[in-house]
């Protein structure tokens, strides 16, 4: 493992996740403090398929990336879509 390499992918993940949780309360309309980014994306209030497509949107604008459509159907919690982000999943 290289140290350099694991701060920058560290950085990058709280970069990622900070965007997520922001994407969240904007579409949701609730404050950033409200999301618990351990709580499962299809039980917070107000959740559906359509706000999370845009959720991803968000993070694809503001971070610069793009995001593939199955991250977004194998991230079950704000957390694991942020690290799904940063290292894709592989299937």
């Amino acid at each position: 493992m290289n140290p350099q390499t694991d701060r920058t992918d560290t950085g990058r993940l709280t970069e990622v996740e900070q965007a997520v949780v922001t994407a969240l309360a904007e579409v949701l309309g609730v404050e950033t403090a409200d999301i618990d980014v351990e709580a499962p994306l299809k039980g917070l209030p107000g959740m559906e398929s359509v706000k999370l497509l845009r959720v991803v949107v968000r993070v694809e604008e503001v971070c610069g990336i793009a995001v593939p459509d199955e991250v977004l159907y194998e991230s079950g919690t704000a957390r694991e879509l942020a690290r799904n982000i940063v290292q894709p999943v592989e299937g």
